[in-house]
């Protein structure tokens, strides 16, 4: 189960790796810029499945700066889209809230256990199904 992953990097990446030496202060940055990686895909491993969690709460001032709406604040929707996840779910909820959250883990164990997030109390449920679920 992805979480907040920004797949496809994010513009903020990209903008603070026009600053000299940044990358030096913050390693992951080259990885998260939004040229790093094109397609996200998923290994082809019988009975492997991918979900995907989402926040949806632009609330931090760089996000509201330079970012959509259809944001957490660090990742946009586009970039956190899993295309080949069998099932996605956006979670009102800020980038940093998403690690720590017990609706999170919630959602992460219900994926764990029935192979989708139907039934999850909050969020918007994209499920997909796959073959042999």
């Amino acid at each position: 189960v992805c979480v907040a992953t920004p797949h496809r990097g994010t513009r903020l990446a990209d903008i603070a790796s026009c600053f000299p030496g940044a990358s030096l202060c913050w390693r992951p940055l080259r990885a998260l810029r939004s040229n790093a990686r094109m397609c996200v895909t998923v290994p082809e491993l019988p009975g492997f499945a991918m979900g995907n969690i989402i926040g949806t709460v632009n609330g931090h001032w760089p996000g509201r700066l330079f970012l959509s709406k259809e944001s957490d604040g660090l990742v946009e929707f586009a970039s956190a889209h899993a295309p080949d996840a069998v099932a996605e779910i956006g979670i009102a909820m800020k980038h940093n809230e998403m690690q720590f959250s017990r609706r999170v883990a919630d959602c992460i164990a219900r994926f764990l256990r029935t192979g989708g997030f139907s039934g999850a109390s909050d969020g918007k449920v994209a499920e997909k199904k796959c073959s042999g679920s």
